[in-house]
C-alpha cells in the first residue's frame, strides 16, 4: 500500500493548505475519503487484485505467496489512479 499512498501524494497532494482549514480539508482526511471512497472499491472490483492479495497473505493456498505480492505491487506501480470525478458519473465523484 505504501507505493499507491505514494502516487497519491505525487498526484494529489497539495502542500500548500488553505488557512483556515474547513473541517474534513485536512490532507489526511482527504487520503481517506479518497482511499476509501475511490481506490478500494476500484481495487475490491478487480479480481486477480483480490486473489493476489489473498495469496500473497496465505488466505488462498500458493506455491508463491512473494509472487503474489510481487504482482500487486507491480499492479499498484503501473496501474491508472482513477480521477476524483468520473466522466460517466460526476454525480458519483468524490471531493477530495
Amino acid at each position: 500500500m505504501a507505493v499507491l499512498a505514494e502516487r497519491y501524494v505525487e498526484q494529489f497532494f497539495s502542500p500548500q493548505e488553505d488557512l483556515p482549514l474547513e473541517p474534513g480539508q485536512q490532507q489526511d482526511e482527504k487520503w481517506d475519503r479518497y482511499f476509501h471512497h475511490v481506490l478500494l472499491p476500484l481495487l475490491l472490483a478487480d479480481d486477480d487484485a483480490v486473489r493476489d492479495v489473498l495469496r500473497a497473505v496465505r488466505a488462498l493456498p500458493s506455491q508463491e505467496p512473494a509472487q503474489a505480492a510481487a504482482a500487486l505491487r507491480h499492479l499498484f506501480t503501473e496501474m491508472t489512479l482513477p480521477e476524483t470525478q468520473p466522466l460517466w458519473a460526476p454525480e458519483n465523484s468524490v471531493d477530495i
